[in-house]
Parts: C-alpha cells; structure tokens; sequence
C-alpha cells in the first residue's frame, strides 16, 4: 500500500507500542531491527528525505536527528578567544566530494584535540587515548569513505565522511570541523554516530 506518494508500508504494520518505542531508541542496533518499511514510515514523520535511500542511510539519518543539538553544533575560538555560537550544525549544509581547497592536518593538531584540549565543564584534559589510536586504526586500514566538504566560511570547512566499524561491518557518519587560524588548519570540533562518539 502506498501512502503520501513516497513510502512504502506493508500489509503488517507493526504495533503502536513498538513503533512508538523505535522512534525513541538511539541505537543503530534496534532500528536495524525494524523493517524497511516502518524505518521509512519514522523517517517521514521526522520530517527526512527517503527518496532513494537504503536501509543504512535511513538509519543514519534518523539518528542524526537523534543527536543533541550541541554535539552537532560546532563553537570556535575567535582571535579575540570569544565563542562563536553562529555556526551551522553539522548536518545542515550541502556537501560536496570536491575539496573547497587544501587542507593540512598535522598529527599534532589530531593529538591536541584529543588528548591535550580541557574539557569544557572542567579543567582537565580529555585525553582520549583509545579513541586516538582507534582513529589512527581506521586510517591505516583505510576505512573513511565517502569524503565530502561543505565550506562553512573562509575559515571553517566542514568534512563528513562514513567510517566502517571494525567489528560489525557498519558505516558510521563522522563529522570533523576545520578551522584555519594563521594558515594553519586544526580541528575544533568532532562528531562520530557509533556509541563510543
């Protein structure tokens, strides 16, 4: 059966308990679970593009939309080491698989962000070593695919990409922002959909 002219439900729909509960679930593991039809069915009413989607990118999107606002939202120090607050979450600009222009990361400023940078509700570090050497893992086995850049400013790009996971074969969508301070690109702010973050 056909409804609104873009999903698909089928003859069995699933209980309105269950539905209800999906919609409130962030985790990739119960939604993949839920049959395509119905994913698509959650989609729609929040309001997500389903046109041409498979299973995994509706999934994604979803949870994206289950994401906290300010996970989403990058902040970056200003010269004057006031906060931005204008700029765009990660998921609302369009991306493109062309690179604005050249971007040099060094291993320092990877390292700074994640172990060096304090924390921003105390005044310690964050120190992140497994996800550093996580990250590093996933660079070396080459799995970061589907690079796209959305430039936000002359400062600030954004870069998003789907990782795959090491142990269940699943693409997660991982965000980075870039900000250029003298000519040197770090990055500020960082988002990854798996349950680590």
């Amino acid at each position: 059966m056909r409804r609104s002219g873009i999903e698909w439900v089928s003859d069995f729909p699933l209980p309105h308990s269950i539905v209800t509960s999906v919609k409130n679930m962030a985790t990739r593991e119960s939604l993949n679970r839920v049959p395509f039809s119905h994913l698509k069915s959650i989609a729609v009413e929040k309001n997500i593009d389903v046109k041409k989607k498979k299973k995994e990118g509706i999934i994604n999107s979803i949870l994206e939309t289950q994401a906290p606002e300010e996970a989403l939202t990058p902040t970056c120090s200003t010269s004057s080491n006031q906060l931005k607050e204008n700029l765009p979450p990660f998921n609302a600009p369009c991306y493109v698989k062309t690179q604005p222009r050249q971007i040099k990361i060094t291993f320092a400023s990877i390292y700074s962000f994640m172990i060096v940078r304090t924390c921003c509700d105390k005044d310690t570090s964050v120190n992140n070593y497994k996800g550093l050497d996580r990250a590093m893992q996933h660079y070396d086995a080459n799995d970061l695919k589907d690079i796209c850049f959305s430039e936000i400013n002359a400062d600030i790009i954004y870069v998003k990409a789907s990782c795959l996971s090491s142990m269940k074969g699943i693409h997660y969508r991982v965000y980075a922002c870039i900000q250029t301070t003298n000519g040197k690109d770090t990055v500020t702010h960082a988002y990854c959909q798996c349950t680590v973050g």
